[in-house]
C-alpha cells in the first residue's frame, strides 16, 4: 500500500470558510494527503475516527460540511446486489470563495484547488502547490511522531474486535507504541494490517492451539509486516489491505 504524503493541502478558501468547523478544515487537509498518489481517498470513517480520537458520527458531520460547501465529492461504489463496496472521496473543482466580512482587511484567498478531472489530478499530483515539504523518508523525530499510543490503541480496538481485547495502556505498551511510531509506518498502513489480522482465522484463535494475537503482538513492526505480506491470510480469502468505508 502507498503511504500518504507527508503534507496535505489547505487552500485559503477552505481555511477562511466560516461555514466549516476547524476540525472539518483539518479533515480536508488529511483527505488531500491521502489522495495525493491515487487521485482519491478511500479511507473510511473508522480510520478518521481512530486518527482524531472522535466518533464516526462526528467524522460524518465533518464530511457533510465539506460536501455541502462543495469542497469534496463523494462517490459510492456498489456491487450487483446494491451493497456498498467502497467509498471514494474526490477533491472538487475550485468553488467560489466564501464571503468575507471586510474585503479590504481580510487575507486574500490565494492558490488553486486540484482539478476535478481525475486524470489531470493524478498527473499533477498536487505539484502545483508549493508547501514546505520535509525532505526524505526518515522516521519521525521524537517530537514529531505520526500518531500517539492512545490513537494506536483506539485503532486496534476499532479494527480488531476478534483479537484479544485491550484493557489498559501500560507504560511498557506506551513505549512499544512510541517505537512503532518511530519506525516509519503510518497509521493508515497499520490500520490496514489490523483489519487484515482480524480477518485471519489463525490470529483470531481458530488454530490448533487456540492462540490468539493481542495488542502487544500486533504493534511489533516485524509482525505487522508479516501480516501485510499475507503470511496469516486464510487460504480461501485474499484481503486487499485497503481501508474501506464503514458498512453501517
Amino acid at each position: 500500500m502507498d503511504k500518504p504524503n507527508y503534507y496535505g493541502v489547505l487552500p485559503a478558501n477552505v481555511r477562511y470558510d466560516k461555514r466549516l468547523r476547524p476540525a472539518a478544515r483539518l479533515l480536508y487537509c488529511e483527505i488531500t494527503a491521502l489522495a495525493g498518489k491515487t487521485g482519491c481517498c478511500t479511507a473510511g470513517n473508522s480510520y478518521f475516527a481512530a486518527l482524531y480520537d472522535v466518533s464516526k458520527k462526528t467524522v460524518e458531520s465533518w464530511l457533510h460540511q465539506l460536501s455541502d460547501a462543495k469542497y469534496i465529492e463523494v462517490e459510492v461504489i456498489r456491487d450487483e446486489a446494491g451493497a456498498v463496496k467502497e467509498r471514494r472521496i474526490w477533491i472538487a473543482e475550485r468553488p467560489s470563495d466564501p464571503p468575507l466580512e471586510k474585503e479590504d482587511t481580510s487575507p486574500k484567498n490565494i492558490g488553486e484547488l486540484p482539478s476535478k478531472s481525475r486524470s489531470v489530478y493524478r498527473k499533477n499530483n498536487l505539484n502545483n502547490n508549493t508547501p514546505i515539504v520535509p525532505q526524505g523518508d526518515a522516521p519521525a523525530q521524537k517530537d514529531d511522531l505520526p500518531f500517539t499510543a492512545d490513537q494506536l490503541a483506539k485503532a486496534y480496538s476499532t479494527f480488531c474486535p476478534h483479537l484479544t481485547r485491550l484493557l489498559k495502556l501500560t507504560a511498557n505498551r506506551r513505549r512499544a507504541a512510541k517505537r512503532l511510531a518511530q519506525s516509519g509506518l503510518d497509521l493508515q498502513t497499520i490500520c490496514a494490517a489490523f483489519q487484515r489480522a482480524d480477518a485471519s482465522a489463525f490470529l483470531a484463535g481458530q488454530g490448533e492451539r487456540g492462540w490468539k494475537a493481542d495488542f502487544d503482538w500486533m504493534i511489533r513492526e516485524d509482525n505487522l509486516l508479516k501480516v501485510l505480506e499475507g503470511k496469516y491470510d486464510n487460504a480461501q480469502t485474499e484481503p486487499t489491505g485497503r481501508v474501506l468505508i464503514d458498512e453501517d
